[in-house]
């Protein structure tokens, strides 16, 4: 049986939330590797959690924001183009 993480709705989402890989693909709807792949291209920074070559990468939810941000394309038919000026 899958469970899905859902933010408690008391606390506040907080851009510098650390998310492990794990996490910060079930925010995007991706999956792990494909995090690991946008990390490797330099896409998605990343914070490394210790000096070891296997040591945990962390990335900041502000930064997964920056990232779907600087990926959106205005729409260019339909309804949603046409509310645009």
């Amino acid at each position: 049986m899958a469970t899905s993480i859902r933010p408690n709705p008391v606390l506040p989402l907080d851009e510098d939330d650390l998310l492990d890989c794990w996490r910060a693909a079930e925010v995007l709807s991706v999956t792990e590797p494909a995090i690991r792949k946008l990390v490797a291209r330099g896409l998605i920074p990343t914070i490394k959690l210790g000096d070891k070559p296997k040591s945990r990468l962390r990335i900041r939810r502000g930064d997964l924001a920056a990232f779907v941000a600087a990926s959106t394309r205005p729409a260019t038919a339909g309804p949603l183009a046409q509310q645009r000026p």
